[in-house]
């Protein structure tokens, strides 16, 4: 944990195991959202109590846990988990600790790194192996391709920006997305 005054402290322990978690957002309920890599549960951190715990379970993706690369909140207080080695989006609803599975990307193994949440509500899936960047609509449960992206372990994250344009950070690109 960093404090606002840049001292950092251990916060509470956490399951045991490697990888266990791969990014987090914080939902509109004040937790913090663990993605789930290796864990086979959702992470749920309360800033208020300072506790963590295990949330809803989550299947195994193509490997030896759930591989999610990331989450973001939605508009709609959902949680959208960027699948790395999953072959569906994960959705996560904070308030009832509920998981289930979303649309099928089919673009194979290491397909995105992250997410980006968009100011009209969708949620932009940031390639890494992928060869296009898809967008999750939450309005209809589906994904939309969208332009090409290179793939080959391409981006490793992304922002948006106000004005809705968002920038790739490159990790095997040799320029910025």
């Amino acid at each position: 944990l960093l404090d606002s005054n840049g001292v950092y402290s251990n916060g509470p322990a956490v399951s045991a195991g490697s990888f266990r978690f791969r990014g987090g957002c914080l939902a509109d309920n004040g937790k913090v959202i663990f993605a789930p890599l290796f864990q086979e549960n959702m992470g749920i951190y309360d800033i208020a109590t300072n506790t963590f715990k295990l949330g809803a379970s989550v299947p195994v993706g193509t490997e030896i846990g759930p591989d999610f690369a990331g989450c973001c909140k939605m508009k709609n207080g959902m949680i959208l988990l960027a699948p790395r080695n999953h072959n569906t989006v994960g959705l996560y609803n904070p308030y009832t600790d509920v998981y289930t599975e979303g649309p099928a990307h089919g673009k194979g193994a290491d397909a995105f790194s992250g997410c980006v949440p968009l100011p009209d509500g969708k949620v932009l899936l940031i390639p890494y192996s992928s060869t296009s960047v898809m967008l999750y609509d939450y309005k209809t449960n589906s994904l939309i391709t969208g332009p090409s992206a290179a793939g080959g372990h391409a981006y490793s994250g992304g922002v948006a920006l106000s004005n809705g344009d968002v920038v790739l950070a490159p990790a095997n690109r040799p320029s910025i997305g």
